[in-house]
């Protein structure tokens, strides 16, 4: 039993004594009542009247444990959202189109968490499309893993690099620099944070000419 579940029983055991220490006096105060009335009152409640009293009691106490088990439970995933490791994009830089040169991208992930990352790795993607996305996505067959990372630390920054499964040609470089050939990025990274839960970032950027900037086109995080 961790310290945390024993605090917990303790804390409702605590009550109980409580609740039970204040019965207990009721009861006591009854029957120093009824001995001081003397004759001047012959009335005795039946018995059952403390039964009543101590199943109350006892729902009470139930009632008790099962808020405060909820509210535990409340706190404890609220303190694990608010301490793990959250790993997301931070930027996408694409290289000058080339011809008779892959094109490439360095995609800058960064841990924006309390505590560290852990077992970082995924699949990731740098597609051409005259198309749009969806085309993108269907003709990637050849990915770029990720580099398998044991550990990344809070506010540390990660770089990924990627490129083009074939060198471009004269006419799709200059077609890249139009616009008229768009580039995607898009990818996984999957990771465990240090409490054992396991999550995936999933990134997607479209390069946009006239800012030379990836824009976001998908991205998303649990």
């Amino acid at each position: 039993m961790d310290k945390a579940v024993k605090d917990f029983a303790q804390k409702i055991l605590s009550e109980l004594n409580k609740i039970l220490h204040r019965l207990d006096q009721l009861v006591k105060t009854h029957e120093h009542n009824k001995s001081s009335a003397g004759d001047e009152c012959r009335y005795s409640p039946p018995a059952r009247w403390k039964r009543w009293l101590e199943a109350g009691a006892l729902g009470a106490a139930i009632l008790y444990s099962i808020v405060t088990a909820i509210q535990w439970s409340d706190f404890r995933h609220n303190f694990k959202i608010d301490e793990r490791a959250w790993i997301g994009i931070k930027t996408i830089d694409l290289s000058e189109p080339s011809a008779g040169e892959a094109l490439r991208c360095e995609i800058k992930m960064v841990n924006s968490g309390k505590t560290f990352a852990l077992d970082i790795t995924g699949p990731g993607f740098l597609q051409t499309s005259r198309i749009g996305l969806q085309d993108a996505i269907a003709s990637a067959h050849v990915s770029n893993r990720i580099p398998y990372t044991h550990v990344l630390f809070p506010s540390i920054d990660e770089n990924m690099p990627f490129k083009t499964d074939s060198p471009l040609t004269a006419e799709q470089a200059s077609s890249v620099s139009l616009g008229t050939l768009q580039v995607y990025v898009f990818g996984d990274i999957y990771y465990r944070d240090i409490f054992g839960d396991r999550h995936v970032t999933h990134y997607c950027g479209h390069y946009v000419t006239t800012t030379k900037r990836f824009e976001d086109c998908g991205t998303s995080a649990n």
